[in-house]
């Protein structure tokens, strides 16, 4: 329980204004994805996958951009967790749970902003299947977006890290 409660205090302790401006890149991404997929007609279905394929690259770059930056500033933290024994297994988890929090976070946001200007602008209420394609999407981006950070921990040189 208390390894929990401590990833929990790790993944909730933001120290990067980048993260919080991957929060507003990814809302307002998914913002872009409600109201174009919307608007749309039904026969413009392959429109759709072409929004939703470039809005997978856009969502991963910008989760990929804040973990790295993330890793660059806990690279002193994560090798001390490291000489202390944690597994890398641990601290995968870490950067998972932290950008499946960015990711999803941002597309609650950028979901109801959205659906709030479809509402005042052109009179169209949200869509259930909307919601599941738009979670879909983001938790994929963010699970792929958490891939390189855990490769940088796997190749981490934990005494060159410490000399520093």
């Amino acid at each position: 329980m208390n390894t929990f409660l401590f990833i929990f205090r790790q993944v909730f302790k933001i120290r990067s204004p980048n993260l919080i401006l991957g929060l507003l890149n990814v809302s307002t991404v998914v913002l872009l994805i409600v109201i174009t997929i919307e608007l749309n007609t039904l026969n413009m279905q392959s429109l759709n996958y072409i929004i939703m394929a470039s809005a997978i690259l856009l969502i991963t770059s910008v989760i990929i951009l804040c973990m790295n930056s993330e890793f660059a500033q806990r690279t002193r933290d994560i090798s001390i967790f490291r000489a202390i024994g944690f597994q890398k297994l641990f601290l995968w988890t870490f950067f998972i749970i932290k950008s499946l929090i960015v990711g999803l976070i941002g597309s609650i946001i950028g979901f109801i902003i959205g659906n709030i200007v479809l509402i005042i602008l052109f009179n169209v209420g949200p869509r259930l299947m909307l919601i599941i394609d738009v979670l879909t999407l983001v938790t994929i981006s963010a699970l792929i977006g958490s891939l390189s950070p855990m490769v940088k921990i796997s190749k981490l040189n934990i005494p060159e890290m410490l000399n520093r």
